[in-house]
């Protein structure tokens, strides 16, 4: 990640400040490839890598760019992860190729909160409304969830 008030001032400059060495400010090196863009919470960012491991860094404070948790899936992420915040939480949301869906909180210490056996892996980006979480799996099925218990809801005809 770069320091973007290091790259206005070189970018008017030519120079970077007095002092400064580089603009980048932190960095992060895995040798596992990483599976779909990063998605960032109010202060961490997170990404899966293609052998099924989550990272979760801190994006701000004295921190910033350590590895905050790891969460291990044991299979490869099938969809985007996706964040959502409500009230004081921060929930990351996981699908993976064993089947299983996660619920991971991401603002706190990377504690399973919930996760969900699947009959056929997730291959759509997640979205979530309110507290229900919905889910399109391999076969077109339409699935929701509640985010903060993980229950399965009927979807009515309507939705």
């Amino acid at each position: 990640a770069y320091d973007v008030e290091q790259l206005q001032y070189l970018g008017t400059h030519g120079t970077l400040k007095p002092g400064v060495i580089r603009a980048l400010d932190w960095r992060f090196a895995t040798a596992q490839n990483i599976r779909f863009a990063p998605v960032a919470g109010q202060e961490r960012l997170a990404f899966a890598s293609d052998v099924g491991n989550i990272y979760v860094m801190d994006m701000t404070g004295i921190a910033k760019g350590n590895t905050r948790f790891e969460f291990l899936m044991s299979s490869a992420t099938t969809a985007p992860l996706t964040v959502v915040t409500r009230d004081d939480n921060e929930y990351l949301l996981a699908a993976c190729e064993n089947n299983r869906l996660f619920c991971i909180a991401l603002k706190t210490d990377g504690s399973m909160v919930w996760t969900i056996p699947m009959s056929h892996p997730v291959i759509h980006p997640i979205s979530v409304v309110g507290d229900d979480v919905f889910v399109v799996s391999a076969n077109r099925e339409m699935l929701k969830f509640s985010l903060r218990t993980g229950r399965p809801a009927k979807i009515s005809k309507g939705v």
